[in-house]
């Protein structure tokens, strides 16, 4: 776990120095709402299905998309993490 923890952190280190993310255009398929109920808790998770993956967003990007709509996703360089996305020149943090 302490090497997968400082890989990361060096990952996220040189994105941050670079300063640089990758956008990637796709179209979104589907959008798909789960509730998922463990021992009394709940959780609900909100999916958008793309042609390049599916991807996990909260619910006020959920609601702005629809489905057959252009979509740009913002990813760090370094990471595997989602920054945010935008639609019609709308841009919205995943954060």
């Amino acid at each position: 776990q302490l090497y997968q923890f400082v890989k990361l952190h060096l990952n996220y280190k040189k994105s941050i120095a670079n300063g640089r993310k990758e956008l990637t255009t796709t179209l979104v398929i589907d959008k798909l709402f789960t509730t998922i109920s463990h021992n009394g808790s709940i959780r609900q998770k909100y999916t958008l299905k793309t042609t390049y993956k599916n991807v996990e967003v909260p619910e006020i990007i959920y609601q702005n998309i629809y489905a057959e709509e252009e979509i740009t996703l913002h990813e760090a360089k370094d990471l595997k993490y989602l920054l945010g996305i935008s639609v019609d020149e709308t841009y919205f943090p995943v954060l």
